[in-house]
């Protein structure tokens, strides 16, 4: 008899970068942050001792008072026992909590040889070393926003900039008030898995002129910020909020035809096809070993007393062509069930980039003695589907549209409003 393990791969890409829904947040709630709120970012949490270049007239802030800091000086931040410790030349700091570092406005620190505004906090927590960039949200959305929707965008593109600029701001918002981030220490990551952000060598001056048009304004729908997703390509039509998430639908984020009775808005990106051949012979190590350590506790079921992959076949697709999910069979009959946008991790190659995206067709190729040898992937798009197109954006933002009417465009029902 076939033994099945049916399971949701959920838990193996938590930290994946995958949008997840939080509680909807009030404008009001927004509002009460003020102008231009302080954001802060995780840029480092680890054991490794970190580098740190503070400028001229830097402050330490500890216990026992502040120490200014003279001339420009390379420190050394690292753990010692259950506490933190900030070597500035012959001086050094320890404290079982945190330090503060405020540097000049007109200034930057050096992290990692990536340069940044604002300030810091070092923070000991569950014996790791956190290092925290504070920096007003404006000031961080110049870094964010080129690389969010990608360098060398020109004039005709920037309409497209703009509304990425209201995308991010609103997806700040709704990060800083969820009080998701660990411990209440910082509210985002620097990566994908939240925003991109890499400090000041991804500002551009271009870029400045649109993200000022577009000063203090978010997305909302009836009294509430927006779930303000984005991705890089649709491949001509948006996913549904349910097809991701499951659950009730989210009336802003349903599918549309990203184009119009010419061509798809997105027809320029890269991604808008794809195509990935997955050796298996290789590749199955790594595939069994994710789903043996994520998936099932038990060693003694069949799947893993047999990790030959027998059949990768797609369970089926939702409304817009996406896969649902992949089923996957191995030599003793044993079945999982992998769904949703989690899929794309099971199958990285051989520098770890994922799948593009859901939307594929897949062949399976075998050798004359019936193994399993490859998976053949053709695809379209890049990225979960939800909400706005970025490659969609700058289509239409060539074809003469207003950011206004792409945000429209793509979250359908809601509107913009300006807070400051």
């Amino acid at each position: 008899m076939k033994t099945k393990l049916i399971a949701f791969l959920g838990i193996l890409f938590l930290l994946a970068g995958i949008p997840e829904l939080v509680k909807p947040q009030s404008i009001f709630e927004v509002m009460k942050l003020g102008q231009d709120p302080v954001i802060r970012i995780l840029l480092y949490k680890g054991t490794i001792p970190q580098k740190i270049t503070l400028p001229t007239g830097s402050e330490v802030f500890t216990s026992i008072g502040v120490r200014r800091i003279t001339p420009q000086t390379q420190c050394l931040v690292a753990l010692k026992g259950n506490s933190i410790s900030l070597t500035v030349g012959d001086n050094k700091f320890v404290s079982s909590d945190s330090l503060s570092i405020k540097i000049p406005s007109t200034e930057t620190f050096l992290l990692d040889g990536n340069e940044y505004h604002g300030s810091l906090i070092l923070h000991y927590s569950n014996n790791e070393l956190l290092v925290v960039n504070h920096v007003d949200l404006e000031s961080y959305l110049q870094s964010v926003i080129p690389t969010e929707i990608g360098q060398g965008r020109k004039k005709q593109d920037l309409e497209s900039v703009k509304v990425q600029a209201i995308a991010a701001r609103t997806f700040t918002y709704g990060k800083i008030l969820s009080k998701k981030a660990s411990i209440g220490k910082y509210d985002l990551l620097p990566t994908v898995m939240d925003q991109a952000y890499f400090g000041t060598k991804s500002e551009n001056n271009t870029y400045r002129v649109a993200i000022a048009a577009t000063n203090g304004m978010v997305g909302v729908f009836d009294s509430t910020l927006i779930e303000a997703l984005y991705h890089s390509t649709c491949g001509g039509l948006t996913e549904n909020s349910e097809s991701v998430w499951g659950g009730n639908k989210i009336s802003y984020l349903q599918s549309v035809y990203c184009g119009d009775d010419t061509s798809s808005f997105c027809g320029a990106s890269p991604f808008f096809n794809w195509e990935r051949i997955v050796d298996m012979k290789r590749h199955n190590t790594f595939f069994f070993r994710q789903i043996i350590k994520y998936v099932e506790k038990n060693p003694a079921h069949p799947i893993f007393k047999n990790k030959t992959t027998e059949k990768i076949e797609i369970s089926g697709r939702d409304s817009s062509g996406r896969v649902l999910g992949l089923r996957i069979i191995n030599g003793s009959g044993a079945e999982v069930l992998a769904q949703g946008d989690y899929l794309r991790w099971l199958f990285p190659d051989s520098t770890g980039k994922i799948l593009s995206s859901v939307w594929f067709d897949l062949e399976t190729i075998r050798s004359d003695s019936g193994e399993l040898e490859q998976v053949h992937f053709k695809g379209r798009g890049y990225g979960h589907g939800l909400g706005i197109c970025q490659w969609g954006a700058v289509g239409m933002s060539r074809r003469g549209y207003t950011y206004d009417q792409i945000f429209r465009f793509y979250y359908r029902g809601a509107r913009i409003v300006k807070l400051y």
